[in-house]
């Protein structure tokens, strides 16, 4: 029985040796024997698409010959001054030197109010700060500036000081 025994094991081991055994033949890649990406072809299809860009891009013109068309105002809107004032109301003409950093608007259109002795409505949805420095500019040109500032208008009527 030991015989046996040490039969069956001898063999058992010489194949479990066999089978580790390495075998001149390459294993087979699972993408085949040529390279992923042809290099040479993409570098061909690739200039060939870039000269085809070159030859439909914007080609290029004389800018000696002076050109007839100038550039057109594509808006028709007349962008109007509110601020409409007679020079009659000096306080509202007198020249101004301003220097708003980081104010509120509403603080800063309370300030022009001061100046200028008037009343200034502001709605509550205006909001948010104001940096400006102006030098020797009316008060209606400031005013008018400050507004602009924030896309807002004013409707002022001057004879109720509004």
């Amino acid at each position: 029985m030991k015989k046996y025994l040490k039969i069956i094991l001898s063999l058992s081991f010489i194949v479990l040796l066999q089978s580790c055994a390495t075998l001149d033949k390459k294993p087979q890649s699972v993408h085949g024997d040529k390279p992923l990406i042809d290099t040479t072809k993409i570098i061909v299809e690739g200039r060939a698409d870039m000269d085809k860009k070159v030859l439909d891009g914007p080609k290029p013109y004389d800018t000696s010959i002076p050109r007839v068309d100038k550039r057109k105002t594509i808006t028709t809107e007349n962008v109007k001054n509110y601020v409409n004032i007679s020079d009659e109301y000096t306080n509202l003409k007198q020249m101004v030197d301003i220097n708003f950093q980081g104010l509120d608007f509403k603080y800063v259109m309370s300030l022009m109010a001061d100046i200028a002795d008037i009343n200034i409505l502001v709605g509550d949805e205006v909001s948010g700060t104001v940096n400006a420095k102006i030098n020797n500019v009316g008060w209606d040109v400031a005013f008018q500036t400050l507004l602009d500032m924030k896309t807002l208008v004013a409707d002022v009527d001057v004879v109720m000081e509004l």
